[in-house]
């Protein structure tokens, strides 16, 4: 689908309209409305940005950016985290640093109900800079995933499967980081696992999953595998579990 004008601003009124007609919902915690409702804005809050970001490749932001201020305020005064929304705008500040560090600080605040808002942001961040010689590291915050609880990088392996897909990861410097942060966290996981603790066999297997899709992507990007890249996909075969085995079957 391309994003013209037409369409830009047809998604974007209906979203602001329905941020107006919904938020009363929040004055309330009735059967669960208000979580949801602050759910459903969240959602809104993400699809705005991949507006936002389709809008700057098809040149059409600034005649939509108007459009777009208008729903962050709203969302703002609703006191709904415009995370996604904020990465771009600092994106096309070329404030890529500030947006690096925003990305780590939501993830090590351990704050779950923002992690699919933050990693929109920064696909489109990926998405719209991906052909940029500008320096643009993730290094710091990968090597950290081994540090965090398993409750949390169990389900920040989930959504880093998708990031990884994109081509601005298959680069042979980027590769490196990414692969070690990898191998250990495998070795990490599989110890813990191998004693019976199920949530760490939960990471291993969205871990192994998340260096299955990279590692797919790497061999259709043209790029050259490293060697780092080709051990760490040795090591995950060898595990000795069968759902994990069968990743590799797909």
């Amino acid at each position: 689908m391309i994003l013209n004008k037409e369409l830009a601003n047809t998604i974007l009124t209906r979203s602001y309209e329905f941020i107006i007609h919904e938020k009363s919902l929040l004055k309330y915690d009735f059967m669960g409305e208000k979580d949801e409702c602050e759910s459903k804005f969240l959602v809104i809050g993400e699809l705005v940005a991949l507006v936002y970001c389709e809008a700057i490749e098809n040149q059409l932001i600034t005649e939509i950016y108007p459009l777009i201020e208008k729903i962050k305020k709203a969302l703002s005064d609703c006191q709904i985290n415009t995370i996604a929304i904020d990465i771009l705008e600092m994106t096309e500040e070329n404030k890529f640093e500030e947006c690096v560090d925003m990305f780590e600080n939501i993830i090590l605040a351990k704050d779950k109900k923002l992690y699919s808002s933050v990693f929109t942001g920064i696909q489109c961040l990926v998405f719209v800079k991906e052909n940029s010689n500008q320096n643009i590291s993730f290094e710091k915050f990968f090597s950290s995933i081994k540090y965090l609880d398993i409750e949390y990088s169990k389900t920040l392996w989930l959504h880093l499967t998708s990031l990884l897909r994109q081509p601005f990861f298959a680069k042979e410097k980027v590769q490196r980081y990414i692969t070690l942060s990898i191998s250990k966290c495998i070795d990490i996981y599989e110890k813990l696992a191998n004693q019976g603790e199920r949530y760490y066999l939960d990471g291993l297997y969205n871990c192994v999953e998340a260096l299955h899709q990279y590692y797919k992507n790497v061999k259709t990007s043209g790029d050259d595998e490293t060697d780092e890249l080709k051990q760490c996909v040795e090591k995950a075969m060898k595990i000795k579990n069968y759902e994990i085995a069968n990743i590799w079957s797909c």
